[in-house]
């Protein structure tokens, strides 16, 4: 996949920033500063599987339907989190 040079992937949380871009790879921004890593995580990691299926067209090891699944699981956790009640998963 080819990119205009501003493509990227940013993930925010509360202690900082996690940015992929494909001309300059992972950059993390926290209370420690600023630094650029120099390896990713093992093949095999989900956030190496992620990248490639994104930006270099590889395909998944988790299935789609796995991948909504779980972002289900993760939304009925944060809902029961808010509200103090168990929250029903079908």
């Amino acid at each position: 996949m080819n990119g205009h040079g501003d493509d990227r992937l940013r993930l925010a949380g509360t202690r900082g920033i996690v940015e992929y871009r494909q001309d300059s790879g992972v950059t993390v921004l926290s209370a420690n500063g600023k630094r650029t890593l120099d390896r990713l995580p093992p093949p095999g990691s989900v956030f190496a599987d992620f990248l490639q299926a994104a930006y270099a067209g590889a395909r998944p090891n988790l299935p789609w339907r796995e991948i909504l699944r779980v972002n289900e699981w993760t939304l009925a956790a944060h809902e029961a989190a808010e509200t103090g009640r168990i929250i029903a998963i079908p």
